[in-house]
């Protein structure tokens, strides 16, 4: 886990939609549960940052199923003792009220003393059989640490369920991961914004989906251009949902929020588009078939794929514009992880597995490696890949040209919040950059250099920055899902496809 710059540390155990709008979870997410948020009002807070906290924390209570006989929530302050306390409530006007007021005493930070009356809390009031939760919020490494670790491992004990999430950069590694429940819950992120757009993971960490799990096509459609729509959860299957006309679904809090502005049709107005075009040419497209994944289909003579009628349309006699990039290796993944470019690179597999849908499955110290590729690659490519991730908070490795404890010059790593770029030139002058993600069930992937510019882009959030030359070759080959030093990843992979480019024109042709 890396360290990232701001203010507080999260130990977050559980979040669940609130029950006053349309609900997005899987109903397991529904039962009974209690959480108890454990916060550090230490005088390196400053009053604005507290401020933060306090209007973070009202905004929390949203993310919660709150109500009569399921979650009930609960908030602790603590600077040298514990300053505010607010008992497990059902109510959350009440709980929303209680931390827009909350305390800031700035006398230091004893973290075991707010975990030791979370506690307490838990044994006064607890409920038979319903799961316990606690949230610790501290600004740094405690004053006992011995003490806030053995705190930690009685609230464990009794059955408390603890994620460390750091807001900031004077916190420590191993204190977190002490916290935790088990070393995936420990993160770090670098504000309260940030921290918000993880709840969705959060939420799946805690109560799994199994629309998520192996061999199941979990959101096989994009929603994320009509902001009425989602997908949930029911059972083993994913069903598309509309929030209400004038609400819109926030991905950060699971849940449907007022937006006066979001009118757009949804629900049974339409369907949703099953095909996609190929990576090819405009005559052939994919459909997604039930129980057989992505199937490549050609359309008539004279006709092309079109996005917007999501078929085939007559189409004009000139020809289309030249490509400025020709494809090196395409695996679709649908048999096996061979390279279906024509160009016949090897891929060695390293632990991946196959889906019946087309899709592979990156577990464990999974990869893939294309050995002989960096002589014809250069340093004008572009690499696309479509993914999605389990849940998890570690860093994990996407693409790189390196092996293990080797140097490598190419490196694509992902977070829960952002995914970096890094490159070194031929001169080992090295250049890199971040994009944020935008927390969506697949994730499109690009990674590009022209031989003066690194350049990607998420989700089709762009970035760009001058390398000023070209990137320093390794006699190693191109490793997808894996990144030394960080985690392999771990989720599914649609496709992978490398192109070899010349005057390349990411954004706009890719």
């Amino acid at each position: 886990m890396k360290v990232v710059p701001s203010l507080f540390i999260f130990i977050i155990c559980v979040f669940i939609s609130s029950g006053q709008r349309p609900d997005p979870f899987p109903k397991g997410c529904k039962a009974q549960i209690d959480v108890v948020f454990v916060i550090d009002g230490s005088d390196s807070i400053s009053e604005s940052d507290f401020q933060t906290l306090r209007t973070s924390i009202s905004r929390i209570v949203d993310g919660f199923h709150i109500g009569s006989g399921e979650t009930r929530m609960g908030i602790i302050v603590y600077s040298k003792g514990v300053a505010f306390s607010v008992p497990l409530s059902y109510d959350p006007v009440y709980l929303k009220d209680q931390a827009s007021i909350m305390p800031h005493p700035r006398e230091g930070t004893n973290t075991h003393l707010g975990i030791e009356e979370m506690i307490d809390m838990f044994k006064k009031d607890k409920r038979d059989g319903v799961p316990m939760a606690g949230v610790v919020v501290t600004d740094g490494i405690s004053k006992e640490k011995e003490k806030t670790l053995l705190q930690s491992r009685l609230a464990r004990d009794l059955g408390i369920n603890m994620f460390s999430v750091g807001v900031g950069r004077y916190t420590e590694e191993e204190e977190l991961r002490g916290i935790a429940s088990n070393p995936d819950q420990a993160i770090k992120v670098e504000s309260f914004d940030e921290l918000l757009k993880i709840l969705s993971k959060l939420v799946q960490l805690v109560c799994p989906n199994k629309c998520m799990m192996p061999g199941v096509i979990a959101y096989p459609n994009d929603v994320s251009k009509n902001c009425r729509l989602y997908w949930k959860c029911e059972g083993e299957e994913s069903k598309l949902t509309c929030c209400p006309r004038g609400f819109s679904f926030s991905a950060p809090v699971q849940s449907c929020i007022p937006d006066p502005k979001c009118v757009e049709p949804c629900g049974d107005e339409g369907p949703i588009c099953n095909k996609r075009p190929s990576v090819y040419q405009p005559t052939i497209y994919e459909e997604l078939i039930e129980g057989y994944g992505w199937v490549q289909r050609s359309c008539p003579p004279g006709t092309a794929y079109d996005r917007v009628t999501c078929g085939c349309t007559i189409t004009q006699t000139p020809p289309p514009p030249r490509r400025v990039c020709r494809v090196l290796v395409h695996i679709p993944f649908d048999i096996d992880c061979v390279d279906t470019s024509g160009n016949g690179f090897l891929i060695k597999n390293h632990g991946v597995k196959f889906t019946r849908t087309g899709l592979a499955l990156f577990e464990g110290k999974a990869k893939l490696v294309i050995p002989n590729i960096q002589r014809y690659l250069g340093s004008n490519f572009l690499v696309k890949m479509r993914y999605k991730e389990f849940p998890s908070f570690e860093t994990q490795g996407l693409l790189s040209n390196g092996d293990c404890y080797t140097p490598m010059t190419l490196q694509l790593i992902k977070d829960s919040i952002r995914h970096t770029y890094k490159i070194e030139n031929s001169y080992r002058q090295r250049t890199g950059f971040t994009i944020p993600t935008n927390f969506k069930p697949w994730n499109e992937v690009t990674f590009s250099h022209d031989g003066n510019t690194l350049a990607g882009s998420v989700n089709g959030i762009q970035n760009e920055k001058r390398s000023n030359g070209p990137i320093q070759r390794t006699p190693y080959g191109i490793s997808i899902g894996f990144v030394d030093g960080y985690k392999h990843f771990q989720g599914y992979m649609d496709y992978v496809t490398i192109y070899k480019c010349a005057n390349m024109n990411v954004y706009n042709k890719y």
